[in-house]
C-alpha cells in the first residue's frame, strides 16, 4: 500500500480513507469525546500527515498495521490539541495565524508587528494557491464552500485539505523553518 501510495495511485488513499474513517470517527468521539465534524476533521488531518509522510519519502515502512499507525497520529494530535486548548482556548489550528490576524492577543507591540511581518513573507513565499486560500479564509472570512467557488475547486473538502497543508507551511515559514516546495 505504500508503494501505491508513493507512486500516485488514488485509490490506494480513497480505499484507505474509506475503510478507515467511519472506524477513526468512532474511536475519536468515543475516547477524545470530540465531535463528530471535529474527529472527522482531525481525520482528515491524519491522512494527509500520513500521505505527506509516505510521499516524501520520511515513510518507507510499517512496523505496525496501516491502522494502528494512523490512529498513532491521530492519538498525538488529539492530545495536542487538547494541550494546546488548556493553554489557549482558541484551538490550534488558528491560533497562530489567529494572533496575527487580530493583534488583541498581542501585549508586546514589537511582536505583533514581526509576527505580521513574518506570516506577510510567509505568505508572499508561498504564492497562489496557498496565498490566496489564506487570505479568502483567515482575513476576508470566506466560508470553504465560496473558496471553493471563488477558485473553482471540485468540493469544500478539497480546499479544506489544501488550506491545512497551506497553514502548515505558513506557520514553518513563520518560524524560519525550511519548507519543502510541494503540489498544493
Amino acid at each position: 500500500m505504500l508503494a501505491a501510495i508513493k507512486h500516485g495511485d488514488e485509490n490506494a488513499l480513497k480505499g484507505l480513507y474509506k475503510e478507515y474513517r467511519i472506524p477513526f470517527i468512532q474511536w475519536m468521539t468515543g475516547t477524545y469525546r470530540l465531535s463528530e465534524e471535529d474527529a472527522e476533521d482531525m481525520f482528515q488531518n491524519v491522512v494527509v500527515i500520513f500521505y505527506d509522510q509516505v510521499s516524501t519519502g520520511k515513510l518507507t515502512e510499517l512496523r505496525s498495521s496501516v491502522k494502528t499507525y494512523l490512529f498513532g497520529i491521530g492519538k498525538n494530535l488529539a492530545r495536542e490539541s487538547m494541550r494546546r486548548q488548556q493553554k489557549y482556548p482558541e484551538g490550534p489550528s488558528e491560533l497562530l495565524i489567529n494572533h496575527v490576524v487580530d493583534d488583541s492577543g498581542y501585549e508586546d507591540k514589537v511582536k505583533f508587528e514581526q509576527d505580521l511581518r513574518n506570516a506577510s513573507r510567509g505568505l508572499n513565499l508561498m504564492g497562489d494557491p496557498c496565498k490566496s486560500i489564506l487570505q479568502f479564509f483567515y482575513f476576508d472570512r470566506q466560508s470553504l464552500e465560496s473558496i471553493c467557488t471563488l477558485m473553482q475547486y471540485k468540493n469544500a473538502e478539497t480546499v479544506k485539505v489544501k488550506k491545512f497543508k497551506c497553514l502548515q507551511r505558513l506557520k514553518k515559514l513563520m518560524l524560519g523553518e525550511p519548507v519543502k516546495e510541494e503540489n498544493i
